[in-house]
């Protein structure tokens, strides 16, 4: 168990059972989506240093491990593939912030 830490934003939220990932800009957006959204117990945040929280509470997210850069990639390109994009393999950002930002909505 990781010693207790806040999330950094931006995060992804991380539905379980499904590939697809939630782009969250800050703190605002997850407590926006978890009022909107029904989570499961397995539903994780994964924030931009690649820690992996619980959401039993969304306003104290607890800690549960850090995921190695080769995983985000591994979720990265699956939520791509579920949107059936092309070019999964050119997908291969440097750390988890900048894999984080992938997902940020372009205006």
């Amino acid at each position: 168990m990781l010693p207790l830490i806040s999330p950094q934003f931006p995060a992804w939220l991380q539905f379980a059972g499904h590939a697809e990932l939630l782009y969250l800009a800050d703190q605002a957006a997850l407590l926006c989506c978890c009022e909107e959204e029904l989570l499961l117990p397995d539903d994780r945040l994964i924030d931009s240093t690649g820690h992996s929280f619980s959401l039993e509470n969304p306003q104290q997210p607890t800690p549960s491990y850090q995921l190695p850069l080769a995983t985000l990639i591994t979720l990265l390109q699956a939520h791509y593939f579920a949107e059936q994009q092309s070019c999964l393999v050119k997908i291969q950002p440097a750390t988890a912030s900048q894999a984080i930002a992938l997902l940020a909505p372009t205006v």
